[in-house]
């Protein structure tokens, strides 16, 4: 804009310092050229001056309009520089806006992730009123007591000759349909699970809610892939399961399907009964 500027008023000034003298020097040459050569009487003197009047007052108009005309334009293009120049600064503070929001959001994120870290490194299996397990250890074994204890049933005949009875243990039939599942999930929760996880689901489903809801923010997937990459195999197979229960199905699933927390499941740990409940979430 100042070079564009500076040229318009180049231009302007030539025009003021050049032109109109020398339009005056030229007027002036001319009458004492004509006063000279052309003898001119006293009792002329009037008509020529209504002659040179009538030749230069054109002249001059002509000039002013040329002038007039010119500070128009210069007018013209300094109201469109000062628009770009508003429009541009208005761009940028929106950028810098933005920016701001972005790292606002990313500030909060990112202790919501450190929350969730600690209290998953605080969650403790107990055993006989023992701590045996913290952290993603102990999610492993909460994940294989609700296998063993709530999934499983021992459907071995018993045989009193035979003291090395190998015992023979299946996935209860009630839990291959949803509704079963749900009670056996839900008797779990109930007995132990729930008093070490209620607060895990809780912060997990407020930093999901927290990325959703945020309208500054376009490459949402790109933080819930860090939140995923936080996960063991066995947070996610019990996110899984919460998402079937009556405690997940509602709030925490729509968040899980879509940011796909489930996406590296992997099946193999999972009751093969069970896997046609994964493609039922998918």
């Amino acid at each position: 804009m100042e070079v564009r500027k500076n040229k318009n008023e180049n231009t302007f000034d030539k025009i003021a310092r050049y032109v109109v003298p020398i339009s005056a020097v030229f007027i002036v040459i001319v009458f004492i050229g004509f006063w000279y050569w052309a003898e001119i009487t006293p009792d002329q003197i009037g008509q020529v001056g209504d002659l040179f009047g009538g030749l230069i007052n054109p002249f001059l108009t002509f000039l002013t309009v040329l002038l007039l005309v010119y500070s128009v334009r210069f007018q013209v293009d300094e109201l469109k520089e000062t628009r770009s120049e508003i429009s541009k600064s208005t761009l940028a503070l929106e950028s810098q806006d933005k920016n701001l929001s972005i790292q606002r959001f990313e500030n909060s994120f990112f202790k919501l992730l450190e929350h969730f870290d600690n209290y998953r490194a605080n969650i403790e299996f107990i055993k006989y009123g023992n701590v045996e397990y913290q952290g993603k250890q102990a999610v492993e074994h909460y994940y294989r007591s609700f296998q063993n204890t709530y999934l499983k049933v021992d459907v071995t005949k018993d045989d009193d000759s035979n003291p090395y009875q190998k015992r023979t243990i299946v996935i209860d039939d009630s839990t291959k349909s949803k509704e079963g599942l749900n009670t056996k999930y839900l008797n779990f929760y109930e007995d132990t699970f729930g008093e070490a996880f209620g607060g895990y689901f809780r912060i997990l489903y407020n930093i999901l809610e927290f990325v959703d809801s945020s309208v500054n923010i376009e490459n949402k997937s790109f933080y819930t892939k860090l939140l995923r990459a936080q996960l063991s195999r066995y947070e996610v197979l019990i996110i899984f399961y919460n998402c079937l229960s009556s405690f997940g199905d509602e709030k925490l699933y729509p968040l899980v399907k879509k940011y796909k927390l489930l996406k590296h499941i992997e099946t193999k740990f999972l009751p093969s009964e069970h896997i046609h409940f994964l493609k039922e979430l998918e």
